[in-house]
């Protein structure tokens, strides 16, 4: 389901990508389900770390703002 990353890809564009990578329908609805139940203070749950690793830039961490 990850669309192809681009290693020059910005932020806004990064954004954009995961927006549609979010609302697409192929996405799963239990993991889009999981990461809008997420809460700030709490553990990250499974669904988080599975999108995290497909979709995001190895240096997500430290992706410029």
């Amino acid at each position: 389901m990850s669309l192809t990353q681009n290693p020059s890809e910005n932020l806004y564009q990064l954004c954009g990508r995961l927006a549609s990578i979010l609302g697409n329908d192929r996405f799963p609805t239990e993991e889009r389900a999981a990461l809008r139940r997420m809460t700030p203070g709490q553990g990250l749950p499974l669904a988080f770390y599975r999108f995290a690793l497909r979709n995001l830039p190895e240096n997500w961490q430290r992706f410029p703002g």
